[in-house]
């Protein structure tokens, strides 16, 4: 009789064990994610200067500048991301902006693109690309102002003329663009972003991810008669070229159009 109370006691210590083992978890693999590395390009360090160059500071005290345009007579229009234009003039960063505008600033969002109408110094024309902010959203738009007839280093309060309105944007605000550069045919290229969606550089109704051709002289007639879809049915007049992720930034070639 002990020794079949002692087989049982065994027995059930046993099969305790091994229900214990069967209910304790294992514990799950590792997923293992594979590295993927993309080579850069080779590239100088802003601190290291070719032979024959030299740096200068041309101005301090600027926050975010995007993008920039220089004057005939030599003041340099600088944006600010988040808030305003600036003027630098004689080395010196002037206190009051040329025009302060309403931005919504998030990712790369903001004043993105300056440029100088090719008849400044008579007409005071100043192009700005910038993610306007309303109390119902935010889009891009692109528009003029005019240099102050009695102090051209300030806009005249009245002047801004709105090109186009209305570009949608995405959060977070990336690609953009902002791109603008006026061609020897006297037109004005404009570099809108894809927003982050593939979709839109190929969608022909649509002005992101594209490079747009207006005529700001000919107001508010601005798109120009030879543009590739002018006339197509529900494509947008002012696009030029298509098929573009963030054009940001660029130059013509010099002397032409491209």
């Amino acid at each position: 009789m002990f020794w079949a109370r002692m087989v049982a006691a065994l027995s059930g210590c046993a099969s305790a064990a091994v229900a214990r083992f069967r209910l304790a978890k294992r514990p799950k693999p590792r997923r293992i994610l594979p590295l993927r590395i993309e080579p850069l390009e080779a590239r100088l360090a802003l601190s290291t200067l070719p032979s024959g160059f030299q740096e200068t500071l041309v101005a301090g005290g600027l926050y975010e500048p995007t993008s920039m345009a220089v004057a005939p007579d030599g003041r340099i229009f600088v944006n600010e991301k988040p808030y305003d234009v600036r003027i630098v003039k004689n080395g010196q960063l002037l206190p009051t902006p040329f025009v302060s505008l309403s931005v919504e600033r998030a990712g790369e969002r903001g004043v993105d693109g300056i440029v100088l109408d090719p008849n400044f110094a008579s007409d005071g024309f100043v192009y700005v690309y910038y993610t306007h902010l309303t109390s119902s959203g935010s889009f891009d738009r692109l528009s003029r102002f005019t240099a102050s007839a009695s102090n051209p280093d300030v806009a005249d309060p009245a002047s801004e003329r709105v090109l186009i309105d209305g570009i949608p944007t995405a959060a977070p605000g990336f690609h953009n663009g902002g791109v603008m550069q006026f061609g020897t045919d006297g037109m004005l290229y404009v570099g809108i972003g894809d927003t982050e969606d593939e979709s839109l550089p190929q969608d022909l109704t649509k002005l992101q991810g594209k490079i747009l051709r207006i005529n700001p002289a000919a107001y508010p007639n601005i798109i120009p008669s030879d543009n590739p879809f002018v006339g197509v049915s529900g494509d947008r007049g002012e696009i030029w070229a298509s098929g573009f992720r963030n054009p940001f930034t660029g130059r013509m070639l010099p002397g032409t159009s491209q």
